[in-house]
């Protein structure tokens, strides 16, 4: 859904726009790093090269690109990061206790930023109030009513809503108190020195108690624009880069790549008011025609992991689901819903003659979507489904979207990294397009189900008998380094800098 030059106001007008990418990490020892030799003989210790904007602030709060806001996380902690499987993990913060509307984060003792000055609950509680008003942040901490110290170290989050996953949100950058700068102070790996002509990013050997990278220094190569890091990358200007691969195409080019999970639901969206998609038989019959590994490896080219839950695989609690796609189970449901008749053609119809074809909407604009449109028709035909495609601008798309005039449609959201359905499942969700939120069985089981009165397979029994709308796949994205850079652990969404003391030449 989100086309090449249309992302930021598609994001803007349909998606959940979350903090960080928001996919669900502790290093081992590598070379040390290897030297250069100049042409006059001497010796140089060779820097990592990243590229950055220099019209864009490295300032975690104000800076608009990605790939600054990157680079940001190399300057600033947070409280917690997350782990392969979405699970916090402490940082700046020793541990915490949730309730039911709160979260009481306790920070560790004798943590200090680069300048020296000790890192306080203060800095915790300025950090957040201004990251609530950061376009990268804002969303993941739209459910949090205030942040405030309590004790000696420690901070309390209220909510305004339950959350079961709160804690998963804190992973906020922390910054000085009341430091208004361009680029404020951190507790950060590295500190930025901007003293040179092009500035370098130096090791903070006193982050937590003790930094010791392999990478002493990292040059920041100043980039005209995305369009162009791949380039700089093949011809050896920038030694990384990382491609969210949202415009759905891939050139492969000469440097070691690393597919990075996302948290980019993917999705067939349902419209539960139209004639034959009210009954959840038919919604749930179409999910089971639906090969969702097909989709991720054929449609997505491999670069997508098959979503048989609404939430993202790699969390924790959906690690027990995985579904085959059931042609017969999907029949006998079609069946039961009335439509056990085919004419000349194939096409399966009712008593009233109301034959199951349908419109899917797609945007035109993304290779990977129009691609999953194509092979969506093909499986569900044979079942007796008849899909028309209408590939449409970006534009059209989201005006058929937006007016209701649709069967279905593939859309796309970015999840916080609380796994937040809101956006889906909620009256006037930003990606609630079609889903009957005020009393459908799904909206009313997810509501029960982040109060605590039930569980998550709870929630995902009843979500599956109704199927609001088809999960498909969430997308994955590119690390891609050069190729005599040594990375141990591969890079996670939230993070790609994530074991960074490890990487070496």
């Amino acid at each position: 859904m989100k086309g090449v030059s249309r992302l930021l106001p598609f994001m803007l007008l349909f998606l959940l726009i979350a903090g960080s990418l928001g996919g669900c990490g502790g290093g081992s020892t590598a070379e040390t790093t290897v030297a250069e030799t100049t042409a006059a003989g001497e010796q140089t210790v060779r820097n990592l090269r990243l590229p950055y904007f220099k019209s864009d602030p490295l300032h975690p709060f104000k800076a608009a690109s990605l790939v600054n806001i990157q680079l940001a996380s190399l300057l600033y902690d947070g409280l917690f990061t997350l782990d392969a499987s979405c699970n916090p993990e402490p940082v700046i913060a020793s541990g915490y206790v949730k309730d039911t509307l709160s979260v009481t984060v306790a920070i560790k003792n004798g943590l200090s930023f680069s300048d020296g000055t000790p890192l306080t609950a203060e800095d915790v509680v300025y950090s957040f109030n201004q990251a609530q008003a950061a376009p990268a942040y804002a969303a993941r901490l739209a459910n949090f009513a205030s942040a405030k110290k309590t004790g000696s170290s420690g901070v309390v989050f209220n909510l305004k809503t339950p959350n079961p996953y709160a804690v998963n949100c804190l992973t906020y950058p922390v910054i000085k108190n009341n430091d208004t700068t361009d680029t404020p102070i951190g507790s950060g790996r590295y500190t930025v020195d901007e003293s040179e002509v092009k500035p370098i990013l130096t090791a903070n050997p006193s982050r937590l108690g003790g930094f010791l990278p392999n990478i002493q220094k990292i040059s920041l190569t100043e980039t005209a624009d995305s369009q162009t890091l791949n380039y700089s990358l093949q011809i050896g200007n920038i030694d990384f880069t990382f491609s969210d691969l949202s415009g759905g195409s891939y050139r492969r080019i000469n440097a070691t790549t690393v597919d990075v999970g996302l948290n980019n639901l993917v999705f067939l969206g349902l419209n539960s008011n139209a004639s034959n998609l009210q009954d959840a038989a038919v919604r749930k019959a179409i999910s089971l025609l639906i090969d969702k590994n097909g989709i991720a490896g054929t449609a997505f080219q491999g670069h997508a992991r098959a979503a048989f839950t609404p939430f993202n695989p790699d969390f924790t609690g959906s690690a027990d689901y995985a579904f085959e796609r059931n042609l017969n189970g999907a029949s006998e449901l079609l069946n039961l819903a009335g439509f056990n008749k085919f004419n000349n053609t194939g096409i399966r119809y009712n008593s009233s003659n109301s034959t199951l074809t349908f419109s899917l909407l797609v945007n035109a604009d993304n290779p990977y979507k129009t691609a999953a449109a194509e092979l969506i028709a093909q499986q569900l035909s044979e079942a007796g489904i008849k899909i028309n495609i209408s590939s449409l601008t970006f534009d059209a798309y989201m005006s058929a979207i937006q007016a209701g005039t649709f069967d279905l449609y593939i859309g796309e959201v970015l999840l916080t990294p609380d796994m937040n359905l809101t956006p889906l499942l909620a009256p006037g969700g930003s990606a609630a397009y079609g889903v009957n939120t005020s009393a459908g069985a799904a909206s009313v089981a997810y509501s029960l189900f982040v109060n605590g009165s039930t569980d998550i397979k709870g929630f995902v029994d009843v979500f599956t008998a109704d199927m609001p709308f088809v999960p498909l796949c969430y997308r994955n994205g590119i690390a891609m380094y050069a190729r005599e850079l040594k990375v141990p652990t591969a890079c996670k969404a939230g993070d790609v800098f994530c074991d960074i003391q490890a990487w070496s030449f």
